[in-house]
């Protein structure tokens, strides 16, 4: 059997999307935790790739963040 992606003539999701995605960090609208982070204006802020919802993270969730991953992906605050 072949997946959806392929019968609709997409291709398959990638290790990009997983990559950008944060790690263990909920949307405060919804329950997913597909968010992703970004840089503009040198103002950091989140997005949930699942409603859209943005918004800018507190100091104590880029603390929670930093705990849970690896030296080399925290956040560096300013």
């Amino acid at each position: 059997m072949s997946r959806i992606n392929e019968k609709l003539g997409l291709k398959a999701a990638g290790k990009r999307a997983r990559l950008n995605s944060l790690s263990g960090v909920q949307c405060p609208a919804c329950p997913h935790r597909d968010v992703t982070s970004n840089v503009v204006h040198r103002r950091l802020s989140w997005r949930c790739a699942w409603c859209g919802h943005g918004w800018e993270p507190t100091a104590e969730e880029i603390a929670a963040y930093n705990g849970r991953v690896r030296e080399r992906d925290r956040i560096e605050v300013a």
